[in-house]
């Protein structure tokens, strides 16, 4: 194909409703520029390349489709050709696709105005052939999509509902590319439990505590001491002190949740 390498990355134009574009990796070949990094398979699969110039709005990538025929995934990378920088990794974004029998990727990201964005279909699972629908689209922003943003919430308050379907993921956070959203409490002297355990939550959903102020709240972890798998934690919250809640999820899923704080 003729963007089987970076240099030959096809651009597309998402405009303002999404677009699709039909693609193979059936004939591509190892790229040894990929970022090994990025690569789901460590530069042991086949790859075919797309750009995006960034316009300041956010972007939703996803392979899964009828059309798709293959084990698939997404990274996206900045940079060169030369020297790609990886800002997404396959291998943390590939769930199922419910259109096909095969297993697919979804990614959401903001951009900046006037970076260029290398986009990396590949194949996983040994696939060297194949045919996807790569699928751009903008999304609207979320409102707690960044720690700053943390909507304010109480304990004993009742549920919480939410999704993190269109959220980005926050930098320097694991896993590195899944969505997630924030919300903010003020601790009440007591030891408090967060959880996401709930028939309402339709994804492999994780909660984490942070602390600090809202610029730096990714740097300080507050507890790791989980409960019923990631789903649900609980930590001493000091009288005063203002704690970060982090909903993410894993694979780069996104969906409906129930969050729910008690003091114990």
């Amino acid at each position: 194909p003729i963007n089987d390498n970076c240099s030959g990355a096809l651009a597309v134009e998402p405009g303002t409703i999404g677009s699709s574009v039909l693609g193979t990796i059936s004939f591509s070949s190892l790229d040894t520029n990929m970022n090994i990094v990025c690569s789901f398979g460590k530069l042991n699969t086949r790859i075919v390349w797309y750009s995006l110039f960034g316009t300041g709005d956010i972007f939703a990538l996803s392979t899964c489709s009828s059309v798709l025929t293959f084990d698939s995934t997404i990274s996206v990378l900045t940079g060169t050709c030369d020297v790609l920088e990886c800002l997404i990794r396959g291998s943390d974004v590939q769930c199922d696709c419910p259109e096909a029998p095969y297993r697919s990727a979804r990614v959401v990201f903001r951009t900046e105005i006037g970076v260029q964005y290398f986009i990396a279909v590949e194949g996983t699972n040994y696939s060297w052939a194949g045919n996807f629908s790569l699928n751009v689209s903008p999304v609207a922003p979320v409102t707690n999509d960044e720690c700053s943003g943390a909507l304010d919430i109480q304990a004993n308050a009742g549920p919480v509902y939410g999704t993190t379907m269109n959220a980005t993921s926050s930098p320097y956070m694991y896993p590195i590319s899944s969505p997630d959203i924030w919300y903010r409490l003020e601790g009440n002297g007591a030891t408090t439990l967060a959880s996401l355990c709930s028939t309402s939550t339709t994804y492999d959903a994780e909660v984490e505590i942070y602390g600090g102020d809202a610029e730096r709240c990714n740097e300080t972890l507050i507890t790791t001491t989980y409960y019923d798998g990631s789903c649900k934690l609980q930590w001493y919250a000091t009288l005063g002190v203002i704690y970060y809640i982090r909903v993410s999820g894993w694979c780069g899923d996104g969906d409906q949740f129930e969050l729910t704080v008690t003091l114990l």
